[in-house]
């Protein structure tokens, strides 16, 4: 190769060869011996990681495809038992075939057209808090409410809508007795972690959290039956919405937040579990998600100027001691009376602890008044025919003189 002087200089030439599957090749030759020794151990790099990088994206597709494999054949098998488990199951024992049924007390609700079919070998719970028509659906199955026209519950095949619970049971339906006398039966919270409810491919944290369901949990109300919600971390990892509520006396937000926080603590095993922050933001944010509300539980713009109003001082008590951060003072050592002000939508509703228009101690009277008259007539609608004070006795024993 004879050297131009003139381009003394590193030269190359490019030329574009179209291939059949139209894609260019590019090829380059170089004047310098330098430059293509250089250009090929560039070139011999570029090979090496291409085929790393190609064995790494092999890898990682032969690692998907078995985990797809995995999950087919789990998803098999969990069918085939769940078809075993059917095939089990003999004729329908119990029929429900739009049943409805109006309540006929204050603390009832009705009952709209209710579908149940269940098989023999199949175990039937009736699940929820009082004042949602679980005791209702319960008498209206067993029979222990008096139903003044026939309505459709067939017990293999036979019309039992007017028998008795005795004649019920002599056709084959048995009943729990804890739940008989108003107790739960179960005492957890999750069905598929419950062994006593657990079935094959049982996954319903899972299917909450995947459609978002709200967990409305009520610490307090359902510690005093001996009850509880047996894993906050796995709630929320699952994606299920935790708020919170009070459903009982005392009305107090702050303190479910502290037995929420406590509970979901022990029941864990893990003192993070259940922080303050998380049980603040059940008690806010928790329950503006459940509503499908973004300008509610919290300050920002846009939100309603929905403002709590809370006294750190507690009107000169040693209760909350050094408070370095509020949140955490608040959820340890905090009451409802704490509160000062509110404020609604921009509205104050209370000021300095008075409610414009509210005679506390009016309502509290005539509140104590009802409950002197719900205690005198509980005998007439209790379904075992119990006084007030063997639904509830005494703390201690009442001597009258």
């Amino acid at each position: 190769m004879v050297e131009d002087k003139t381009i003394n200089r590193r030269a190359l030439l490019v030329k574009h060869l179209s291939s059949s599957d139209d894609l260019k090749k590019v090829h380059l030759l170089f004047i310098s011996a330098s430059e293509r020794r250089r250009f090929a151990e560039a070139r011999k790099r570029f090979k090496q990681r291409w085929l790393s990088y190609t064995a790494e994206k092999q890898s990682s597709l032969h690692q998907r495809d078995q985990q797809l494999h995995a999950e087919q054949q789990k998803l098999q098998k969990e069918t085939e038992a769940l078809q075993r488990d059917r095939q089990h199951f003999g004729e329908v024992r119990l029929r429900l075939a739009g049943l409805s049924h109006a309540a006929d007390d204050p603390f009832g609700i009705d009952l709209q057209d209710v579908h149940l079919d269940v098989h023999s070998g199949e175990i039937v719970g009736i699940a929820g808090v009082s004042g949602n028509g679980q005791r209702q659906l319960l008498y209206a199955i067993s029979g222990e409410e008096p139903l003044a026209e026939k309505f459709p519950v067939q017990v293999l095949g036979t019309e039992a809508g007017r028998m008795t619970p005795d004649q019920r049971r002599r056709l084959g339906m048995g009943f729990v007795p804890e739940e008989r006398l108003g107790r739960g039966a179960v005492p957890r919270m999750s069905l598929a972690d419950n062994a006593l409810l657990n079935y094959s491919g049982g996954r319903e944290l899972e299917l909450m959290g995947r459609h978002r369901v709200t967990v409305s949990h009520c610490p307090v109300n359902i510690a005093r039956r001996a009850r509880y919600l047996d894993s906050w971390p796995k709630y929320r990892a699952a994606g299920v919405n935790l708020a919170l509520g009070s459903d009982t006396y005392p009305r107090d937000l702050i303190m479910q937040m502290r037995i929420a926080s406590y509970f979901g603590k022990v029941m864990s095993h893990n003192l993070f579990a259940a922080s303050a922050a998380e049980v603040f933001e059940a008690a806010t944010l928790g329950g503006a998600r459940a509503l499908g509300r973004d300008d509610l539980g919290r300050l920002a713009p846009g939100a309603k100027a929905d403002i709590v109003v809370i006294d750190l001082a507690t009107r000169d008590t040693l209760r909350f001691g050094p408070v370095r951060d509020p949140i955490k003072a608040l959820v340890e050592c905090g009451i409802g009376d704490d509160v000062v002000t509110v404020i609604v939508d921009g509205v104050v509703r209370m000021r300095d602890r008075v409610i414009p228009g509210v005679d506390l101690d009016a309502v509290r009277r005539a509140a104590q008044d009802a409950g002197e008259r719900v205690w005198e007539r509980v005998q007439e609608w209790d379904p075992l025919g119990r006084t007030a004070e063997q639904v509830s006795a005494w703390s201690f024993p009442v001597v009258k003189d």
